[in-house]
């Protein structure tokens, strides 16, 4: 049960980072185009869009080796494995008294 509180932890604190990646891409590029305005100064916009481009290139998510990727999908992963695995034992159930 512990390892399960965790996996979902794992899976919470994973889809949050994809999540806050996402929204400092549109931060970035909505602030690159508010500071010309209030300041007027070139060289604070070209840093937002390289930030915002770094963010966008790196797609930042957590991974387990590359095997899958670490948010609420694999939650779903787990469960539907677990699922056909104890389907897969019921229908075999039968056969394991006769021997």
């Amino acid at each position: 049960m512990f390892l399960l509180l965790q996996g979902f932890c794992l899976a919470m604190i994973g889809h949050q980072l994809t999540k806050q990646a996402k929204r400092t891409l549109d931060l970035c590029f909505e602030l690159s185009f508010k500071v010309p305005k209030i300041f007027n100064i070139q060289d604070i916009q070209k840093e937002f869009i390289i930030v915002a481009y770094h963010v966008y290139q790196r797609r930042i998510q957590i991974n387990a080796t590359g095997f899958f990727i670490v948010d609420y999908s694999m939650i779903y992963f787990i469960f539907s494995n677990v699922c056909t695995y104890l389907i897969a034992v019921g229908q075999l159930f039968p056969y394991l008294n006769d021997l």
